[in-house]
């Protein structure tokens, strides 16, 4: 409801109030450190222990950091779990160093940090907010100790590791890198494409053989699994279901307000600080202003800002709602309180409330009141084909038991395709019954299962084919599209080089370039780390360049062809670095931070030798194998 307000209140007077806030809350996996005896530890550190569990926990905090996007398998050969396990030891450490060092953090210096988070406050008041707290901790599987306690073990961290801050960074080096960084280059570049036309001839059998032999996996056959499969979806079961005209009459009356379309008014408001300000406006509009003047001249709102659009009464807070309901097209109200300040609303259109008729909407009733329904049947018939299957009867004496019907395909590969590579159609859906297909054994029959998108099935695999390399007979077409393709690189390549070889035997490149109908082209500065290159110019080539000396050449390969590049000159950073501020101080910065993660690094690796820090690696890789 006061949304509509709040697009009316986009001036000074409000913006600091209607700001969002970005939940930017990074977790960092503390608490429930300790736990079990010594030797159910995965790692000790000192007189702590890291359990299982805390571990298990930490990670999958950082797997939701990935909104899905990488498995658990996936990030743990990444090293994502030998990250988190160093992490808690790291945080371990610190701990223990803190306790050594006698560093304390207060309660209230606690609770004072977490109130000061802006993630924690409301978004009206700015204050913190405990229900946005818990539901923030939620969010990220955190409980409240555990989020006091990694607050904690932080500002205790942060005392320990103040002291290791690099004090400077040396003058010369922070000068020759940023010189280094912005030094730029322009080459001479001629750029041979792939000509996908070109006419190379067609492949002997040798050659073919050679390519099927060597792209093996390129020619390969998927698995692909036959199966039977018992498919209930409440859709199938809707068409069964009638309903009589007396309950879709009672139906209409119960849902009379779903069909009815209020009136609605077509508004303009200005949202006004004070009394003086709304006092102004009132008389301005009285003269005959224009109600955007009047509001961008007194309230600062543009138009898209006062226009509400079309809204109903139930859009405006009860305040307001009846008086501006009361005004006729055209009319505008007194300045009227509210509760982001004082508002002055005019009326631009007034639409009359419709409400559809029963025959207008029986049909819709029928459908819903039909789909309903068929969710519950579905549900039941569920439930009977699985006491069948349960009782021992086959999916043959299930299907013809529950008068369904049973479907046969006979090939379908992991991705839910034919042999020939079209999607098999009537297939349940979602990922479930492809992952339950492919998980079931052959001659089996899998659980009954719901797909998450009110659909059941039931499945039995009758037969697995291996993956295997088709036939060259099957796929020769497509090894000849591959022969073709790699012939027309070849050409382009050997263009390529023969300019190449050309240009270093001391050719001019505009020269070389004239018998292909190819023009070169100088490009703009660019830097080493790419920033002003041209597309052609690939990473691989930029760096061959920074390597060259001017008159010297390189060659690379892009997705479309392949780049001959004569380096033409060298422009060293042309600007004083004292007067380019903002760059130097990046560098410098960035030095500086190098300085301090180098010497942090040396501090951790003497805290592992003086704690000492001991890892179960046969208890870590048993938390691999019960997380697949």
């Amino acid at each position: 409801m006061l949304n509509l307000l709040r697009r009316g209140v986009q001036t000074w007077y409000f913006k600091s109030l209607l700001i969002m806030l970005a939940l930017s809350f990074v977790v960092w996996g503390a608490g429930d450190f300790t736990g079990g005896s010594r030797g159910d530890a995965v790692a000790t550190v000192g007189d702590q222990e890291i359990s299982g569990p805390a571990v298990t926990n930490a990670f999958n905090r950082q797997m939701r950091q990935f909104r899905g996007s990488i498995t658990a398998a996936q990030a743990r050969q990444l090293g994502v779990l030998d990250q988190v396990l160093n992490g808690l030891i790291d945080e371990s450490l610190y701990a223990e160093e803190a306790a050594e060092l006698g560093v304390r953090v207060s309660d209230a210096s606690v609770i004072d940090e977490i109130q000061q988070e802006s993630a924690f406050r409301d978004s009206l008041t700015k204050k913190f907010d405990r229900t946005t707290f818990q539901q923030v901790l939620s969010q990220n599987g955190l409980s409240e100790q555990q989020y006091v306690d990694g607050v904690r073990r932080a500002s205790e961290r942060s005392q320990v590791l103040g002291g290791f801050t690099a004090a400077a960074a040396p003058k010369t080096m922070v000068d020759r890198l940023y010189r280094w960084r912005q030094e730029k280059r322009v080459a001479d570049v001629l750029s041979v494409p792939i000509d996908i036309t070109l006419d190379v001839g067609a492949p002997d059998e040798a050659a073919l053989a050679l390519i099927h032999k060597a792209r093996e996996a390129q020619f390969a056959a998927p698995e692909y699994r036959k199966t039977a499969v018992i498919h209930l979806r409440a859709d199938d079961l809707k068409g069964e279901i009638e309903v009589g005209e007396a309950e879709l009459r009672e139906s209409y009356e119960q849902r009379q307000a779903e069909f009815t379309v209020p009136e609605r008014r077509k508004v303009l408001q200005m949202v006004l600080p004070d009394a003086d300000k709304a006092k102004a406006a009132a008389t301005l509009l009285a003269e005959g202003r224009a109600f955007d003047d009047v509001a961008k001249t007194i309230a600062d709102q543009d138009k898209s800002s006062i226009d509400l659009g079309a809204i109903s009464k139930a859009d405006l807070p009860e305040e307001l709602a009846e008086a501006v309901f009361k005004l006729n097209k055209g009319e505008t109200s007194a300045p009227l309180k509210g509760p982001f300040g004082t508002h002055i609303f005019r009326v631009t259109e007034v639409l009359t409330g419709t409400i559809k008729t029963f025959e207008e909407v029986k049909s819709e009733l029928q459908d819903r009141i039909a789909a309903d329904r068929a969710v519950d049947a579905l549900y039941k018939l569920a439930n009977a084909l699985d006491d069948a299957l349960g009782g021992g009867a086959s999916l043959e004496e299930s299907a013809q038991q529950m008068n369904v019907k049973l479907n046969r395909y006979s090939a379908v590969d992991q991705q839910g395709r034919d042999r020939s590579g079209k999607a098999v159609e009537g297939l349940p859906s979602g990922a479930a019954f492809l992952k339950v297909l492919y998980e079931t054994d052959k001659g089996e029959d899998s659980q009954l299962s719901e797909t998450g998108a009110g659909e059941y099935f039931v499945l039995r695999v009758d037969g697995v084919t291996p993956s295997a390399v088709r036939p060259l007979e099957e796929v020769r077409d497509q090894v000849i599209a591959v022969w073709r393709s790699e012939q027309q690189k070849l050409r382009a390549n050997d263009t390529a080089k023969g300019i190449l070889a050309a240009l270093n035997d001391g050719k001019p490149l505009a020269t070389l370039a004239l018998p292909h109908g190819l023009t070169v082209t100088t490009t703009k500065p660019f830097k080493r780390n790419g920033v002003g290159a041209d597309p052609v110019l690939t990473s691989g080539l930029i760096a061959d360049l920074f390597s060259r000396n001017v008159g010297e050449t390189a060659m690379g390969e892009s997705a479309t062809g392949f780049t001959v590049a004569v380096l033409m000159s060298i422009k060293a950073q042309e600007s004083d670095p004292e007067k380019d501020k903002a760059a130097l101080e990046a560098t410098r910065n960035g030095v500086l931070r190098g300085m301090t993660s180098d010497i942090i690094v040396q501090y951790n690796n003497a805290l592992r030798d003086r704690h000492s820090v001991e890892i179960n690696q046969r208890l870590v890789d048993g938390l691999i194998a019960s997380n697949p």
